[in-house]
C-alpha cells in the first residue's frame, strides 16, 4: 500500500473540488466525493489492497458533512500513525469568484441558511477551514482557473 497515493480534497465550496477530482478519475484513481471521514480508515483497510492496478485514492472532504471540522483530526492523526500516508490537497479561491461561481451554478451553500446572505456564509467557512489549510500539504488558489 505505501506506493499508493491517498490524496484528501478539501477546501470552500466552489473551490474547485468537483472538477479537481474528474481530473484525478480521468488519471485512473479511485475517487470518491462526500466521503464521511469516520469511513476513511473503515474504506482504505478493506480496499487499497485490493486495487493494485490504481495509482491511489481521492477523497473530497468538507462541510457538506457536518462533523467533518471535529472529527477529521483524531481520523488523520490515526490514519498517519498507519501504512496509509495521505497529503492534504486545499483548494481555496477569492470571495469575489466564489460569489460568482455561486451565481453560475445556483447550488446552495452549505453554510447557507433562509435569510443568510451568500457573502456571510462564504466568510464564515473560511474561517472555519483556517486550520485545516495550515495542515494542507499544497494549497492551491482556483481564482484564476476555469473548467
Amino acid at each position: 500500500m505505501k506506493e499508493k497515493k491517498i490524496f484528501i480534497l478539501t477546501g470552500p465550496s466552489g473551490s474547485g473540488k468537483s472538477t479537481a477530482l474528474d481530473t484525478f478519475e480521468d488519471a485512473g484513481f479511485y475517487c470518491v466525493d462526500n466521503m464521511p471521514v469516520a469511513l476513511l480508515p473503515i474504506f482504505l483497510d478493506r480496499y487499497a489492497d485490493d486495487n493494485s492496478d490504481l495509482p491511489g485514492f481521492v477523497f473530497v472532504m468538507d462541510l457538506r458533512e457536518r462533523e467533518f471540522l471535529s472529527t477529521y483530526p483524531t481520523i488523520f492523526e490515526q490514519l498517519a500513525s498507519t501504512s496509509y500516508p495521505f497529503e492534504i490537497i486545499f483548494l481555496e479561491a477569492d470571495e469575489k469568484t466564489l460569489l460568482q461561481r455561486y451565481s453560475q451554478t445556483r447550488r446552495h451553500h452549505p453554510l447557507c441558511r433562509s435569510g443568510e446572505s451568500l457573502l456571510n456564509s462564504v466568510r464564515a467557512e473560511k474561517g472555519l477551514f483556517e486550520s485545516l489549510k495550515n495542515e494542507a500539504s499544497l494549497v492551491i488558489n482556483t481564482s484564476a482557473y476555469s473548467v
